[in-house]
């Protein structure tokens, strides 16, 4: 059994329609058809079925009987048990497919996914065909209707438009003409409609009759809403009247993006490359290698790590892959989402104002690529992500020939997206033989850029050393490294270390070309910072307070207060790892965090900024000092090693040994006060309760500055020198 509402109401078995007596019948059968395979309360359906100010004495007895007279007619027709009574409510026992109105639907959703335009109209025409007439014309008026007969009349008019759109692509102008005029006539005021009929027109080589189009449109206009027409609209009449190529869609689908035919075999608009690309041979190997299964891939990683140099690098190295080439489009520069398909649309150098869609541009879009086989690198998409991310879906939904390499400092959750972190360079460790620190791929990029400004940068071995020195403390970072480099023209290597140090006073000497957050290092962190929520801000530079590395308990400890409640910082800081800000990795089946230290020294001008860092320093002594007491208990007895161990990922030891002369600077503080008999400072308290908390395992990194501290003080008088903060 079948039953149709798109147009007079029909009850269809075996290909036979069937007269089903009873206006009331008829109702009923068509409100459960609605919601067929669905329970329909009672109640709702006596509150559709009978007006509020005519309701029977006992309604739901007078739905019953309708319900019976229902079930006779059905089963007259040799159609028994289709309306089942279940819980509260009745249920049509019939498949949605059997409902023309759900099939229009579906078919409509169809062909809105599929890329191919030949396939989407095929589509498009099967739910087309399926409309008679308007849907409940046997019940027109009845307030129950008003809804589902809006709804589904929009949608057939936006099929309609969907349809013409996939037509003027394939070129099918005549067609199409003879398609629209009886719909526009009656729907003279639908701007979209009239803006694809008039290209249509233009593009059958009828001008004179698209213009008039316009002009009745106008009228109608004036006339009815005292409106004149939409932007949209006078551009397309524009376009016709100087003979743009963008009213020719068909024309311009044939063509890749933004080129004329004669330049059709350069395809893509990739800039020349003027700098060695450096350090990224893995990298690159495997974006490489994805591209071939994956139609989405996003470049994740903190700012300044090199995503948009990589992503242009493997665009460049893919390009003879896309018969229509590679593509980048630039969004750092794009502040508002409702502008994003036109910036799109300028970096294939399109034309989409106007266009053939009046008021949908992503529309425009579509069409000219649907048809394309290229990739489309979406460089900088962070301050974007949602309108981005649905953006990217559409073309990927709707464009099967095309794929997207995206860079941003958080991955875009898109279904199917295949994320590849974008870590900075590895740097030369601190024991390294300076003949091997240009073997590592931080220390190569600087020394390729410096030699620019000065060829003989890195010619011996102190100056090597140093330059390891340099990588290590900018975090292998490349934009910081490049920064760097530019500086060699006024300081040697062995000054530049130590100037580094206030790395973002001194990397302020970027490229005049670049873009601005590109031009110093404090700018690209910037950029980062403010994309942050406000508590995502005050999470970030709380955590300056960690130097070593943190737990989660730690931080919960450590940074929550009223502002920042400690059942908030999960979120918060999962928030942060998202976003590139802050490092995981696994400690003994703990999870560990980190900042670079470049975003750690930002982080700490922030807390300073926000007079929180007197606070945040004694909740960290004081969370830090109640675990030297557990851990001093557990290091007494036979469990040592688990002790150790415990240590390790609570960060004390990794903490001594990151900062090794903070701690002599506290321990030189204790011997001190020992010697003259006085308590310790607050700040070294624990330091002094639980020598061997910190003592035992850190003996080895501590040994050389105790050493040498020892043998200053034998022939220095006055004082000892105090760590920072001591009192």
């Amino acid at each position: 059994m079948q039953v149709r509402l798109l147009g007079p109401f029909e009850v269809v078995i075996d290909d036979v329609s069937q007269r089903l007596p009873g206006r009331g019948e008829r109702a009923l059968l068509a409100v459960l058809a609605l919601s067929a395979g669905r329970v329909v309360a009672a109640t709702s359906l006596v509150g559709q079925l009978w007006p509020p100010d005519d309701l029977p004495d006992d309604p739901l007895n007078a739905l019953q009987v309708r319900v019976s007279k229902l079930r006779r007619a059905l089963a007259a027709m040799g159609r028994r048990d289709h309306v089942v009574r279940e819980g509260a409510g009745y249920r049509l026992d019939i498949d949605a497919a059997a409902v023309d109105a759900h099939v229009f639907q579906s078919l409509i959703q169809a062909a809105r996914r599929t890329g191919d335009p030949d396939q989407a109209v095929g589509l498009y025409d099967q739910a087309l065909g399926l409309w008679r007439g308007e849907p409940l014309v046997d019940f027109a008026g009845e307030p129950w209707t008003l809804v589902d007969v809006a709804r589904l009349s929009e949608l057939w008019l936006a099929a309609i438009a969907e349809r013409a759109e996939r037509m003027l692509t394939l070129g099918r102008y005549t067609e199409l003409v003879a398609d629209l005029e009886p719909i526009v006539t009656a729907e003279p005021i639908r701007e979209r409609l009239v803006g694809q009929l008039m290209t249509a027109l233009f593009n059958a080589g009828r001008q004179s009759e698209a213009l008039q189009a316009y002009a009745r449109t106008r009228e109608r206009l004036a006339d009815e809403l005292g409106l004149d027409p939409s932007r949209e609209l006078r551009s397309v009449m524009e376009q016709i009247l100087r003979h743009d190529v963008a009213v020719s869609p068909a024309e311009s689908a044939r063509q890749p993006a933004g080129l004329s035919p004669d330049s059709a075999a350069a395809a893509g608009n990739l800039p020349l490359r003027w700098t060695s690309f450096v350090g990224r041979a893995g990298e690159l190997s495997r974006v490489l290698s994805r591209l071939d299964d994956a139609r989405l891939i996003t470049l994740a990683g903190p700012g300044g790590a090199g995503k948009t140099s990589l992503a242009v690098e493997a665009a460049r190295a893919a390009n003879s892959r896309f018969a229509d080439g590679s593509w980048l489009v630039r969004l750092a520069a794009v502040s508002d989402a409702d502008t994003l398909a036109q910036a799109v649309a300028d970096g294939l150098g399109l034309s989409i104002e106007g266009g053939t869609v009046t008021h949908r541009p992503t529309d425009v879009l579509i069409g000219h690529l649907a048809r394309r086989k290229m990739l489309l690198v979406m460089d900088n998409c962070e301050h974007l992500l949602e309108p981005v991310a649905s953006l990217i879906e559409t073309i990927l939904g709707r464009c099967a020939g095309v794929r997207v390499l995206a860079t941003s400092r958080e991955a875009l959750a898109v279904p199917g997206e295949v994320q590849l972190p974008v870590a900075p360079l590895p740097v030369p460790p601190p024991d390294t033989p300076a003949a091997r620190v240009p073997g590592f791929a931080a220390a190569q990029l600087f020394l390729d850029r410096a030699r620019a400004v000065r060829p003989d940068v890195g010619d011996d071995a102190d100056a090597l050393a140093a330059v390891g020195l340099i990588c290590r403390r900018l975090d292998g970072i490349p934009l910081a490294l490049e920064l760097a480099a530019a500086r060699v023209a006024s300081l040697s290597t062995s000054e530049l270390a130590e100037r580094v140090l206030d790395r973002f006073v001194v990397l302020t000497s970027g490229s005049r070309t670049a873009e601005a957050r590109q031009q110093t290092l404090r700018n690209t962190v910037d950029w980062s910072h403010e994309l942050l929520t406000p508590s995502e801000q005050r999470l970030f530079r709380r955590l300056a307070v960690f130097r070593g590395g943190w737990t989660l308990d730690a931080a919960e400890a450590v940074v929550a207060d009223e502002e920042l409640p400690a059942a908030a910082v999960l979120d918060l800081l999962e928030r942060l790892v998202m976003q590139s800000l802050v490092i995981t990795h696994a400690a003994a089946g703990h999870t560990r965090y980190r900042m670079l230290e470049t975003l750690r020294q930002y982080a700490a001008e922030r807390l300073g900024d926000a007079e929180e860092g007197e606070a945040l320093a004694a909740a960290h002594a004081a969370h830090f000092l109640r675990l030297g007491e557990r851990v001093e208990i557990g290091l007494r007895g036979p469990a040592q090693q688990h002790w150790l161990d415990v240590m390790h990922c609570i960060g004390i030891w990794a903490a001594i040994s990151r900062d090794a002369r903070f701690c002599v600077g506290c321990w030189r503080c204790l011997v001190d006060r020992r010697e003259r008999g006085r308590e310790p400072c607050r700040q070294c308290h624990w330091s002094s309760a639980h020598e061997r908390v910190w003592y035992i395992p850190a003996r080895s990194a501590l040994r050389p500055h105790t050493t040498a501290w020892r043998s200053s003080k034998r022939s220095a008088t006055g004082a000892a020198p105090r760590s920072p903060g001591c009192c």
